[in-house]
């Protein structure tokens, strides 16, 4: 029960219960038309103990920022900027063409000239092989031995193909020709 004072007592403020817990009690506002129902068997007091609180009223929602209360300066920037990408992009797409199409040249270049080399290596190759298929064919028809064998091996001073050194070869072959062979009996 309220104690029953001279005048109307002031309003508490809406979801303030506190004032029940700490001794002294707020006078209980009327329900309004609009207002949550009471839960059932708490009477004006919500199931906490707390009165039932009044709908909020709804926030204004601040409006976004339009482009046109933005700054000038930053706006120009912002399209001077986006410009400046877009040449930048298209540069770089052009820049990356170029080179695509600078390697497949070269590409096509370096396999023309490979292919071209192969077939003369190839073509000199197979002279070479039919050249030697003919002195391995009169190898054994001469009267000495060793003349048949010098005749397999390049003796020239220029290096070989391989520019390998051959020296040492010549010089065993040419000990080895004029040592007379001991033959057993």
């Amino acid at each position: 029960a309220a104690p029953s004072s001279p005048g109307p007592a002031p309003a508490a403020p809406a979801g303030d219960g506190l004032d029940s817990f700490f001794g002294g009690e707020a006078p209980a506002a009327a329900p309004a038309a609009d207002a949550a129902p009471a839960v059932e068997g708490f009477g004006d007091e919500g199931a906490f103990g707390a009165p039932a609180a009044e709908p909020a009223e709804p926030v204004p929602v601040a409006a976004p920022l339009q482009a046109e209360e933005e700054p000038n300066a930053m706006l120009e920037w912002q399209r001077a900027n986006l410009e400046t990408l877009k040449a930048k992009d298209s540069a770089e797409t052009e820049a990356r063409s170029a080179v695509k199409v600078k390697a497949a040249e070269h590409l096509s270049s370096f396999n023309a000239e490979r292919d071209a080399k192969l077939t003369a290596r190839k073509a000199s190759n197979r002279e070479a092989e039919a050249t030697l298929k003919d002195s391995v064919a009169t190898l054994g028809t001469g009267g000495n031995v060793w003349e048949d064998a010098t005749s397999l091996i390049e003796t020239n001073s220029n290096l070989s193909v391989n520019d390998t050194d051959m020296s040492r070869m010549k010089k065993l072959l040419v000990k080895l020709k004029h040592t007379p062979i001991i033959q057993a009996n």
